[in-house]
């Protein structure tokens, strides 16, 4: 039998299960709400000088 984390890495999109870590997963009034870590290793599309590991989150718009 699969395991919480399992059923949801198949329902996720692959970039999310690559990229990131589920920290945990709560219902709330009929809502799933999933939290989401993002992994400290840098996509090899995305390696280039200067970026850093956690980028994604530090973003500046």
């Amino acid at each position: 039998m699969l395991s919480d984390q399992e059923l949801l890495k198949l329902l996720l999109p692959e970039f999310l299960v690559e990229h990131f870590d589920i920290i945990k997963a709560q219902e709330h009034n009929a809502e799933l709400h999933i939290y989401f870590e993002e992994k400290s290793s840098i996509p090899e599309e995305i390696n280039y000088p200067g970026a850093e590991p956690r980028s994604i989150r530090n973003q500046k718009v």
